[in-house]
């Protein structure tokens, strides 16, 4: 049976490693699974300041298992954005809840694993960026 999910529904403002609320925040990161993605969803983002990592299908657990294969949307305003509108984002992909960053240059790093020499290497021309987003 498939598990269908009301995407119309806003969810709870907690952050799952700390339990507390979001603060707002200009930087917000958002992981989307292709299998779930609407055919769309480029023209969805395309006026947000984004930058969207190669499609990571090449990530293991630590146990050695192949994750499911995804891209990592890294999202960068000139003021604060709260949770609730970036969840709206992040339901319109059919995303997981989005997170605040707090290192913008590390996540932008992170769309490539260019700090982690211990994982694929995504190469940094495949990242697409979108809304003025600069990756410089």
């Amino acid at each position: 049976m498939k598990n269908e999910f009301d995407w119309t529904l806003a969810r709870k403002n907690i952050n799952p490693k700390t339990k507390q609320p979001f603060k707002r925040g200009r930087n917000w990161a958002i992981v989307v699974y292709p299998e779930s993605l609407p055919e769309n969803w480029k023209d969805i983002i395309r006026q947000e300041p984004v930058a969207i990592s190669p499609l990571h299908d090449r990530d293991v657990n630590p146990d050695g298992t192949k994750k499911k294969p995804h891209y990592h949307l890294l999202l960068n305003y000139k003021g604060n954005k709260s949770f609730e509108q970036m969840d709206q984002i992040a339901r319109a992909l059919r995303a997981p809840i989005p997170e605040r960053v707090s290192s913008l240059t590390g996540y932008a790093r992170y769309l490539t694993h260019m700090d982690n020499p211990e994982k694929y290497q995504y190469d940094s021309s495949d990242i697409e960026t979108f809304g003025g987003f600069d990756l410089e």
